[in-house]
This record gives C-alpha cells, structure tokens and sequence, in this order.
C-alpha cells in the first residue's frame, strides 16, 4: 500500500460522517431504551451504558468494515473476470 493509500485511508468521506451519525442516534436510542429497564445495584447506569455504547459502536463499525471488505473483494473477482 502506498503512502497516498495510507493516508487516504483514515480520511473521513460523507458517507462515513453519515455512518457515524446515524451509529450515534442509534446507539443513543437504544441506551434510553434500556435506561428504563435497567435495574442492578451492583453496576451503576451510567457505568453500564458507557460500556454498552463502545460495545455497540464496535459492532456497527465491524459490520460497516465486513461490508466493505466484501464489496472490494466482489469488485476485484469482477475485474478478474473482466480481464479473461
């Protein structure tokens, strides 16, 4: 991978900002859901939903990454295939 690609890499494109604000309404709705239900005295909410929205952006950002990866992958079998 080239500098330029490495670089490029980390570069947040519109669609990406859109991915991250919509993980985060997500996320946030699903911590107020819970918040309600929520009941241990060993564990305080605050503590819990801190772990639970890491956890849950994680997720969201690992299944974002997995399509991608297949998405290049398809492309690349594509562009094998258009070759022969």
């Amino acid at each position: 991978m080239s500098e330029k690609e490495k670089s490029m890499k980390y570069v947040l494109s519109d669609d990406d900002i859109a991915l991250d604000e919509a993980a985060s309404r997500l996320v946030e709705a699903l911590i107020e859901t819970i918040e309600h239900e929520y009941n241990s005295e060993v564990e305080p909410f605050e503590q819990y939903s801190k772990r639970i929205r890491l956890h849950l952006f994680q997720e969201i950002h690992n299944y974002s990454d997995r399509i991608v990866q297949g998405h290049e992958a398809l492309l690349q079998e594509l562009s094998k295939m258009k070759e022969k």
